[in-house]
């Protein structure tokens, strides 16, 4: 008696199964056996159906992409990096050598504070036509987002940003190809509301310049947030779920590719509280905030002096000057609109 067919299912699945969930996260394939006799198991890498012999006795698995997609000898899937094209999942009968397929399109999801870019299931980076869009979203889970700086970076020779629009944050500051190959986006609200789950800042349309796999990249410049009554901020870390490849100009799909564009697995270091050097003496311009960095968080500070939550007396005389932008010897909306980069 031998395999007479096998058949190979994740997510009930047995065409193609989006995997999109964080890092190292595992999911459990399901191995449909028939019997030379008619005996069939419906899924024999389920340990409870096929108890009384050892399933690799049974079946092998493999994997096209091990370092995007791995899976052990009991058919269990561990997310380890986003791809660019469909990771081929294979469970073969190691007797009658009768094997099986499965897509497995790989796609991270962000951990708290960090971004992430492009589709949220299915391959991350999804062309159509002359132009790929790319959701920017960050991840305020049990958290409200108070302010963002988020830099998006390509290769200007194979992509062009062409527009921004803002989706969950209607106040976004967006610059375009300043420098030609990256996108940058800002805000900042004091009285924030937003947050609680992936917040999308924006959708940024890349026009497709020529046929390239190429890398799109970026970095949290700072994201402050709420959360349980304390504020934590993220500053200058590169994306993490976000850094992908997108296989654009082709107009076909993305499997066909034999060339395998490595992965870099980033390690995030976990958010900080606010806290910071001696602004008063370091002399950055435009910090307010006292961090010696200027960005989102010093047009959130100067709003907080704007509203009275700070005393513009309480700081010091250094940050006192840079809350006057615009050179008038007063501190008002203008100074606060100034710091936004806005007109």
């Amino acid at each position: 008696m031998g395999v007479a067919s096998v058949v190979l299912r994740a997510g009930g699945s047995a065409s193609a199964y989006s995997f999109a969930a964080l890092r190292n996260s595992t999911a459990q394939t399901a191995v449909a056996l028939t019997f030379s006799d008619g005996t069939q198991f419906t899924n024999a890498a389920d340990s409870g159906t096929l108890d009384w012999f050892p399933l690799a006795d049974l079946v092998n698995f493999s994997t096209s992409e091990p370092e995007v997609v791995a899976v052990d000898s009991g058919g269990t899937l561990t997310l380890r990096a986003n791809h660019h094209s469909m990771v081929d999942v294979t469970v073969t009968s190691v007797c009658s050598g009768l094997s099986d397929d499965l897509l497995v399109a790989a796609n991270l999801n962000p951990a708290l504070g960090d971004v992430d870019l492009g589709s949220s299931s299915g391959l991350q980076f999804q062309q159509s036509g002359s132009t790929l869009s790319v959701p920017v979203r960050v991840n305020m889970v049990g958290s409200t987002l108070l302010a963002f700086q988020v830099e998006v970076n390509f290769d200007s020779d194979v992509l062009g940003a062409t527009s921004a629009a803002a989706v969950d944050w209607p106040a976004l500051t967006s610059t375009l190809n300043d420098p030609v190959n990256q996108a940058l986006f800002l805000g900042d609200d004091l009285q924030s509301t937003v947050g609680n789950g992936l917040v999308q800042l924006a959708t940024l349309t890349l026009e497709i310049k020529r046929r390239a796999v190429t890398l799109i990249s970026g970095t949290v410049k700072v994201v402050t947030y709420v959360q349980g009554g304390q504020t934590y901020k993220i500053q200058d870390e590169a994306i993490d779920a976000g850094h992908g490849y997108a296989d654009v100009g082709g107009g076909t799909r993305a499997r066909a590719l034999s060339a395998t564009v490595p992965s870099r697995a980033l390690r995030r270091r976990p958010a900080r509280r606010l806290s910071g050097c001696d602004g008063c003496t370091a002399g950055v311009l435009g910090d307010i905030d006292g961090d010696c960095t200027f960005n989102a968080n010093d047009v959130l500070e100067a709003a907080r002096v704007y509203v009275g939550t700070v005393d513009a007396s309480s700081l010091c005389p250094w940050k006192q000057q840079q809350l006057d932008q615009t050179l008038d010897g007063s501190f008002d909306l203008g100074d606060v609109n100034c710091l936004r980069l806005e007109p």
